[in-house]
């Protein structure tokens, strides 16, 4: 599986995880947000495992593990138990779960390659910081964030580390609405494939504390507001 097939593989997963939360019972829990956090994370570690030992069959078997983490979960909640398990054990017991009787063994996972550990994890990354967990989204909004955004700021940012601090300090600290969030993500991410064009690809994260921390006080509300600070932060 190459890189372009990894990720969108990976996008795939993700989407499906996240309808299949809404569609969940357990979307409607107090602790929902971190349930889906966890889930995310736990189903990453999954996807990294079934990489190393069967790429063919790695979306229907995380599929498989993403059910079985929501069974789990529904399990807990109906008996009333408090999950006192870590989340790694909790991926191990899922991907025994997961594994599909056809799948061959053909590597360890301390022996996927370096690179391919690297975008998993670079993946995951920026699955996070697009979800915004310290801002309110409806379930719903989150699915089209990952289904429209998450594979284009994964191929298009691998190749610049650096910038992700950037575009996570951006996130967090400046408040938008649902709406104007979905257009800076649009416009954010074409402007910086134009300034790439141009061979601009570094940024100063201390210029942007600066102008962030000038203008904490506004919010972006337009379309129009969103353009003009896209093209002021890069």
């Amino acid at each position: 599986m190459n890189k372009t097939e990894t990720i969108d593989t990976y996008v795939k997963l993700m989407c499906d995880l996240l309808i299949l939360f809404s569609n969940s019972e357990i979307s409607k829990l107090d602790n929902a947000v971190l349930t889906l956090y966890n889930g995310i994370n736990i189903i990453t570690h999954i996807f990294q495992m079934h990489l190393a030992k069967s790429p063919a069959n790695v979306l229907y078997s995380c599929q498989k593990a993403s059910f079985c983490y929501l069974e789990y979960i529904d399990q807990l909640q109906k008996s009333d138990v408090a999950n006192t398990l870590p989340l790694s054990d909790i991926a191990i017991f899922l991907f025994k779960q997961s594994e599909s009787e056809t799948s061959v063994a053909t590597t360890t996972i301390n022996e996927i390659p370096l690179p391919t550990n690297h975008l998993v994890k670079y993946m995951n990354h920026m699955m996070h910081i697009l979800m915004d967990w310290n801002h309110t989204m409806e379930l719903q909004f989150r699915i089209v964030i990952c289904s429209t955004y998450l594979a284009e700021y994964c191929k298009t940012f691998d190749p610049y580390p650096d910038h992700i601090d950037y575009l996570n300090c951006i996130i967090q600290k400046m408040e938008m609405t649902d709406e104007s969030y979905y257009h800076f993500l649009g416009a954010y991410y074409k402007r910086f494939l134009k300034n790439q064009k141009k061979g601009k690809t570094n940024y100063d994260l201390m210029d942007l504390y600066k102008y962030l921390g000038t203008h904490s006080s506004e919010k972006l509300t337009d379309l129009g507001g969103v353009k003009t600070f896209v093209h002021q932060i890069i």
